[in-house]
């Protein structure tokens, strides 16, 4: 193993030193320990969950055909305000009458989305492949996801983060504008990027930021693809993609979105209260895959960039095939790369990546390494 990183004795754990994780373990809380680890096992959530509606319908969505199977798993901007009319839509007859009158709302200005709202979208609009009935698109950042305990604090790239003596990072998802600054952080000297996308769930950029479906009954928490091959995760991001642009432009370019508000403590990844609201000015060039954003960056020229999806289910350890394909796309050289890892808040995933990482590139690097 690598320096600073030590095997916890029949404790299915790795416990790494330098500054690999974003938070403290909850064993090494309980213990009074300033360090911190990678548990593979489940970690009950972070700070106490507050009270949040619970938004399930008693009418149970339609089976239909689907790029991924969807189950829920524990969880791991600025408002927007509301247009004052709201294009009209014809009534389906999958909807009952009180969808149907909600067709006739019109949302006041500057006021968040209303249950009849959300319902007329949620059970009466979507029905994709993706962004399918009862479902949510759930902004990945929210007010206690970034970690001030850190060092290095950077806007719009949570929990951004360096090994010690490594070229080994890890962070949240980032914002299309923390994505530059995070390269031009890691690439001060020309360095080749190797970035590592670690999520499982299908991701999408609207205005620069990056929101994943949810389901509407359990809005903290992400959808499971367990053993997911890469290629069906970016196949759906480019359904969702499509699905996005289409309802958008059901609504006159306005889309249904959900975010959270500030929990009442200050712990990290502390739940708030979700809420639902207009996001306006959807277009084909506000609206991007995870993918097309790392293409447009090293289309620029500035950075080289390597992007790699690596689907890795949260708070679970990654399959055999992970660490191949991990340690592929490294390559069997060091000099003048830079290793980063992310997943939605740059704490589970990511730091299992970075360990790997460390592991890696200290076989590597061999006697080089100080």
């Amino acid at each position: 193993l690598a320096p600073g990183i030590v095997r916890k004795a029949g404790g299915g754990a790795f416990w790494a030193s330098a500054n690999i994780c974003a938070r403290p373990s909850h064993a090494m809380m309980q213990h009074g320990h300033a360090s911190v680890g990678l548990m593979t096992s489940p970690l009950p959530p972070i700070g106490p969950i507050t009270s949040h509606r619970d938004y399930t319908s008693p009418v149970p969505p339609k089976a239909m055909p689907r790029v991924v199977p969807l189950t829920a798993a524990p969880r791991g901007g600025p408002r927007r305000t509301v247009p004052a009319h709201l294009n009209p839509l014809q009534p389906s007859d999958q909807m009952d009458g009180a969808h149907a009158a909600a067709m006739s709302i019109r949302p006041a200005e500057g006021r968040r989305a209303t249950d009849a709202e959300v319902s007329l979208v949620c059970r009466g609009i979507r029905n994709g492949q993706v962004l399918r009935k009862q479902t949510i698109l759930k902004a990945d950042h929210f007010p206690s996801c970034y970690n001030t305990a850190l060092k290095e604090q950077m806007s719009g790239a949570p929990n951004f983060r360096q090994v010690d003596n490594m070229p080994v990072y890890g962070l949240g998802a980032p914002t299309a504008r923390g994505l530059r600054s995070v390269c031009a952080r890691v690439a001060k000297n020309g360095e080749t990027i190797v970035w590592f996308n670690l999520r499982e769930e299908p991701v999408v950029y609207i205005h620069g930021r990056p929101f994943c479906v949810k389901d509407r009954a359990s809005p903290f928490r992400n959808l499971e693809n367990v053993g997911i091959a890469r290629a069906s995760v970016e196949q759906a991001e480019v359904a969702l993609k499509q699905e996005v642009l289409a309802e958008a432009a059901r609504f006159g370019g306005m889309l249904l979105v959900t975010d959270e508000t500030k929990p009442l403590d200050n712990a990290v990844a502390a739940w708030g209260e979700s809420f639902s609201y207009w996001e306006t000015g959807i277009s084909v060039q506000s609206v991007c895959t995870a993918r097309e954003l790392y293409q447009q960056l090293r289309a620029d020229g500035v950075y080289n960039v390597r992007y790699h999806r690596v689907p890795i289910t949260d708070e679970s350890p990654p399959l055999e095939a992970d660490f191949d394909t991990i340690s592929g796309c490294m390559g069997s050289t060091v000099e003048r790369m830079a290793f980063v890892f992310n997943c939605q808040l740059g704490r589970g995933r990511t730091t299992t990546g970075m360990t790997i990482a460390c592991i890696i590139w200290r076989s590597i690097a061999g006697a080089a390494f100080v």
